[in-house]
């Protein structure tokens, strides 16, 4: 989706911050975006940690954010609500509908989304567009920092990298000086 050129223009642009961003390719998305718990302990406790002993970060969950659209979204959120003391920040771009249950079904759902500040997008003419409103619902509805977006495209790459941005300047603030 060209993620380092948008990552490229909107810090050229000064509308977020410098950042460090790590892309992760899993080996099997359906296995490890679905509430897998030896793929959270390895984003959390081996590559967050192996990143911030590299590379200057900041390491607090209010300057850590995780983004992932479609199945990924969903994974991103599972990340969050079980890792709000890694990551603060989060962004679901058209999350399948069972993305909702993280909150509604989980007790630790309820606790940790009030440590996260997420932003969603919800594409119309996706025909699973219900995810990302039931999402929204149910954080609205816990109370939760939200900011939801909903845009009259699709379900499809182009629709994702065309909203990185409205994700990641609504969540990171702009740069000061």
């Amino acid at each position: 989706m060209a993620v380092p050129s948008v990552l490229d223009r909107l810090i050229a642009a000064r509308a977020i911050p410098p950042i460090v961003a790590v892309f992760v390719e899993p080996g099997d998305r359906q296995e490890e975006y679905s509430r897998s718990a030896a793929w959270r302990r390895f984003i959390a406790t081996e590559l967050v940690p192996a990143i911030d002993a590299r590379l200057r970060t900041f390491p607090a969950p209010e300057q850590r954010l995780i983004f992932g659209s479609s199945l990924g979204g969903y994974g991103a959120v599972d990340l969050a609500v079980e890792h709000p003391d890694v990551f603060g920040l989060c962004a679901a771009i058209a999350p399948p509908a069972q993305a909702s249950t993280l909150i509604t079904n989980q007790t630790q759902g309820q606790r940790a989304i009030h440590g996260v500040r997420f932003f969603v997008l919800g594409a119309v003419y996706d025909t699973d567009v219900k995810g990302a409103r039931t999402l929204r619902t149910a954080l609205a509805e816990a109370s939760a920092d939200v900011i939801y977006e909903e845009v009259p495209e699709g379900h499809a790459a182009e629709t994702f990298r065309t909203h990185i941005d409205n994700a990641l300047t609504a969540l990171l603030p702009p740069p000061t000086s």
